[in-house]
């Protein structure tokens, strides 16, 4: 499908497309809907976890409503806490897509359907109900609950797969039928659309998904899974009845079966509301309406009209991305340069640079949609009130850095112009776009005016370079495959001892090595294999650690791994912590073989630790200083610790920075008080 039918055509459809007689109901009202319903067929409600996953490197942020109960969907037990004795589930769940796999972050504002915050309803059994439940609960919910029109409905299911030697989902073709769906309308598809896994190995299964057709009055089985805006995804149901990991493979290559049948079901909420209410899109519901109307009053443009045209597109961007940024916030995520925090600073930047040279409102406004905006997430999430004053400080403070950055830009970009004759290198406006948040059109626009082409090509090629470095640091991380290691009980790494140091003298440590197991060890494509060659590259996981895994902007530590014999068996170049797992990833050293269940000697390297303790403590002094000389009113925004630099990002309310009272209020410290 192309841009063209995905955009213009997608308005001119939508627009006249035949509205049905559906029980009208408010977003609220639908959510309460969805709880109480499920709560009659006992479930269990258990409230949205923050947007911050936890214990989870896998993913940047929560992303699907399953998320939380991914160690029940592992097989793990619980006496104790939130996730024991969990059969039945219903909720509501809290996602961010940026970044990573899940991005639909350059889509959202220029479609009507994308999304960086949104949320997911769920239900889910863990061994508690059938398939057949698990389709006539979904079915029941939408056709007599909200009423929407059985002959509007597509579903679909797995076909098989030859080469997954997996067989067709008849059991689950069989029940949509049994429930009343014509034949014709239940619609089998291969494992790309119809089969659904957690990771490269792990739990898995078929899916059968539930699709609206917007238009309907005809026949639109052809328009299913094929990128038609007509016809929408708006359920999933997952069976997870199979494992993939390599520990239940038999030697015939088959996936075996799991001995409990786990159901996870999620539905999009923003795209439910706006079918029950009518509309072709979520921005023209009760979810945004209210929020385009607050941001029209700070505005000097016309109102928010649901087209595709520059203007709507800004609406939706800043209403989008200042929703997320307030979630974001009020989960703990903090502006900075790096992982969740530079995520963040992007949705505002992108925020205050449509609120302002599209929609017109004057610079630094964008923290006065701040209480409104709160007002209306209260209805759904009481902590985001109680943060009202931390989002509208972060966010004011962030358009001010922005701000200050972006005339930074343009005074570069015209002293490039200046020195160019027809073009502008793309290398440069890509050091204008990621360093001081120039766009491209931005710098297209400003260059068109001094009679310059940008040179988009090359342009183009840095962003693939930039986001194919990502993707490949992203992938390293992602292939390590720990699904077995929790399915087998491995218990996580204790890294208790990584604090424990000795001052020998002034200036001068020692960092006592510490003996731990081999529990696990992984190649370069992620598998859990048993043992690595001389000179391979890899990943070792052991029971416990004296290595600082990379965390709070802080870098990792390097070092070796020694036998008995003090022989060097593995060189540690990086570390990271995912899952309670400290991760030492780097290479075997020549003519060693490293081996899992083998006892070794961990020996940090001193100089590196040392250097960051250095830059640790002088964080903490550079802070103190600060407020010494501005009072507690000083927030740190971020931070990052090298053994070489450290960068540390703050904010001062109302503030010019004195750069010499701080400089002098920290070399006081440290002469006082550091020795």
């Amino acid at each position: 499908m192309n841009k063209l039918w995905s955009n213009t055509a997608y308005y001119i459809w939508a627009t006249a497309c035949f509205r049905v007689h559906i029980r009208r109901l408010s977003a609220q009202q639908i959510r309460l809907s969805f709880l109480e319903y499920f709560k009659e067929h006992n479930h269990t409600y258990v409230p949205s976890s923050s947007v911050i996953p936890e214990d989870d490197s896998s993913v940047t942020f929560v992303n699907a409503g399953m998320n939380q109960f991914k160690p029940l969907f592992l097989g793990a037990k619980y006496t104790e806490g939130k996730l024991a004795a969990l059969r039945n589930v219903v909720n509501w769940q809290k996602c961010i897509r940026i970044g990573g796999k899940h991005n639909d972050f350059d889509d959202v504002g220029r479609d009507l359907t994308h999304h960086t915050f949104f949320e997911m309803l769920g239900n889910y059994s863990f061994g508690g109900y059938s398939k057949m439940e698990a389709c006539l609960y979904a079915w029941n919910f939408l056709t007599d609950v909200l009423k929407i029109p059985a002959d509007r409905l597509y579903i679909t299911y797995f076909g098989g797969d030859e080469s997954m030697k997996l067989k067709e989902d008849r059991e689950c073709r069989d029940i949509w039928i049994k429930l009343g769906v014509p034949e014709d309308r239940v619609l089998g598809f291969c494992s790309n659309h119809n089969f659904w896994e957690m990771a490269q190995t792990g739990p898995c299964g078929p899916c059968s998904e539930i699709h609206y057709d917007l238009i309907g009055n005809r026949k639109a089985q052809k328009l299913v899974n094929s990128s038609n805006p007509t016809v929408v995804e708006i359920w999933n149901l997952v069976f997870m009845q199979f494992s993939r990991t390599v520990y239940h493979r038999d030697i015939s290559g088959k996936i075996s079966s799991l001995p409990t049948l786990y159901i996870d079901c999620g539905m999009g909420f923003e795209r439910l509301v706006s079918i029950v209410q009518g509309l072709h899109s979520a921005y023209d519901t009760d979810l945004f309406l209210p929020l385009m109307r607050i941001i029209h009053k700070y505005s000097k443009v016309r109102g928010y009209g649901g087209q595709l045209g520059d203007i709507d597109t800004a609406y939706r961007i800043v209403a989008d991305h200042l929703r997320a940024a307030c979630i974001m916030i009020s989960d703990g995520v903090e502006p900075s340069s790096r992982n969740r925090g530079y995520h963040l600073r992007r949705v505002l930047r992108r925020a205050a640079l449509n609120f302002t040279l599209t929609l017109g409102a004057e610079r630094g406004m964008l923290a006065s949609l701040v209480p409104d905006f709160v007002n209306h997430i209260t209805l759904l999430y009481n902590n985001v009130a109680a943060c009202e004053t931390v989002i509208a400080k972060t966010v004011m403070s962030e358009e001010q850095l922005f701000w200050r950055s972006y005339d930074k830009g343009c005074k570069l970009l015209e002293h490039n112009i200046a020195s160019q004759q027809h073009v502008l290198s793309g290398e440069i406006a890509w050091m204008l776009s990621g360093t001081y948040g120039l766009p491209l059109s931005i710098t297209q626009k400003i260059c068109r005016e001094k009679g310059l082409k940008v040179d988009v090509d090359s342009f183009q090629q840095c962003l693939a370079n930039f986001q194919k470095a990502q993707k490949a640091e992203e992938e390293l991380w992602q292939k390590i495959d720990l699904e077995e290691m929790i399915l087998n009980g491995v218990e996580p790494t204790n890294d208790a001892e990584k604090y424990y140091c000795e001052r020998i003298e002034l200036g001068k440590y020692e960092f006592p090595s510490r003996t731990g197991t081999v529990v696990a060890i992984f190649d370069v494509n992620g598998k859990n294999v048993m043992s690595l060659n001389p000179g391979e590259l890899g990943s070792v996981v052991m029971d416990s650690t004296i290595f600082f895994a990379e965390q709070g902007g802080q870098l990792y530590d390097r070092g070796i791994l020694q036998d008995n014999l003090n022989n060097t068996v593995f060189i540690v170049n990086s570390v990271k912590r995912r899952n309670g797992y400290i991760i030492h990833t780097g290479k075997v050293a020549d003519n060693e073989i490293l081996e899992k269940g083998v006892n070794l000697t961990q020996i940090i390297d001193p100089k590196q630790r040392f250097l960051l303790m250095c830059g640790h403590t002088a964080t903490h002094i550079l802070h103190f200083a600060l407020e010494k000389v501005f009072g507690v009113s000083v927030r740190q925004m971020g931070s990052f610790i090298g053994p070489d630099k450290l960068h540390f990002d703050f904010f001062i309310p109302g503030e010019k920075i004195a750069l010499e009272k701080v400089c002098f209020s920290f070399l006081q410290l440290v002469s006082n008080f550091v020795y």
